[in-house]
């Protein structure tokens, strides 16, 4: 992964304006390092004692689906692949389109365990160039297809809790707001209209159906956002304030949200009280949490490539051994 994927909020607008070759696109809204203050009502920020003297717990059976970099000169590819928590080899769910390469990013699963929604950057063939788009594609590979049709600059879905429709960014003019569609690419609507030099990305859909948590992010910062799956423009802050917060996910149980925090992983209940940051190490870069089924365990992605697996409150983080730079990971089928 590298500096090639980890981008900021100004090299999002590179994915649609510059050649790729040198390919400081991708991956990037998910992988902003926003993080944010203080709740609203004020709850402090806390962290857990360190667990270093603590064995790592196992990482036991289950499968991750991520995105797996090829590295290169000119134009980065990644593929969607299924990855062991044992790192025992991978199996590939996408490849490059005929004639062009290709940098799938951001994959998560649907409800059913059967389809899997990334974006996919294309290589240009110009300047200008950048096609990136929402795809859906089963586990097995087969069936990948656009989620909408005509053109669009679209990054990181996510699914409803019944698997019936996906949330995302779209750039309207020269930012992003998010649209929901259904899982077949009917009923596009807007769902949040951001202010001026305000982009709104990387939504996560609650299981109760009700809310979406998203970063709302002007220039190097970022907050923690709530709104509702309809077209009503109302959006409420969750986290505001002095950190950079980003890329939150709901827990299974709808009790929790797990984000990144001035390039830490923390959790906080889903009100935004009870703030904790569960990873301190000052040197890493920690980016797109994502929940196990059952929220007992966390995955997450540091640069430059690696992946790591750690409990809620902070304990038994274990690296996930992975044979190429993992370019972000979430919880794959039954995990």
């Amino acid at each position: 992964m590298g500096a090639t994927s980890r981008i900021g909020r100004r090299t999002l607008a590179l994915a649609v304006a510059i050649p790729i070759a040198a390919f400081f696109v991708v991956f990037g809204v998910s992988l902003l390092a926003f993080s944010l203050d203080d709740d609203p009502a004020g709850a402090p920020t806390t962290k857990p004692k360190p667990t270093t003297d603590e064995p790592a717990r196992a990482l036991g059976e289950g499968i991750l689906v991520t995105s797996l970099e090829s590295q290169g000169t000119g134009f980065v590819t990644a593929t969607i692949a299924m990855v062991p928590l044992d790192g025992s080899g991978s199996e590939p769910i996408t490849s490059p389109p005929q004639g062009r390469g290709a940098y799938d990013a951001a994959p998560t699963l649907s409800p059913d365990d059967k389809t899997v929604a990334f974006w996919r950057v294309r290589e240009p063939r110009q300047r200008g160039d950048a096609d990136t788009r929402i795809y859906l594609v089963g586990v097995d590979g087969t069936g990948i297809r656009p989620l909408t049709k005509g053109p669009a600059v679209e990054i990181a879905p996510s699914w409803s809790g019944d698997g019936g429709r996906i949330v995302f960014s779209r750039m309207v003019v020269k930012h992003l707001a998010l649209f929901v569609a259904n899982a077949d690419g009917s009923g596009l609507m807007q769902i949040t209209k951001p202010p001026k030099g305000v982009d709104d990305y990387d939504p996560s859909w609650a299981p109760d159906g009700d809310r979406i948590v998203f970063t709302r992010a002007r220039e190097d910062h970022g907050d923690l956002w709530i709104t509702k799956p309809d077209r009503s423009p109302v959006s409420k802050p969750l986290l505001v304030g002095e950190h950079d917060d980003s890329t939150p996910a709901w827990s299974p149980d709808g009790q929790r949200i797990v984000f990144v925090r001035d390039g830490h992983i923390a959790v906080a209940d889903g009100d935004g009280t009870n703030v904790r940051v569960i990873t301190d190490d000052p040197t890493a870069k920690d980016w797109r949490p994502s929940w196990s089924g059952d929220g007992s365990r966390i995955v997450f992605s540091r640069d430059p490539g690696e992946v790591f697996v750690v409990d809620p409150d902070g304990k038994n983080l274990t690296q996930v051994e992975m044979e190429e730079r993992a370019a972000g990971a979430t919880w794959g089928p039954g995990s």
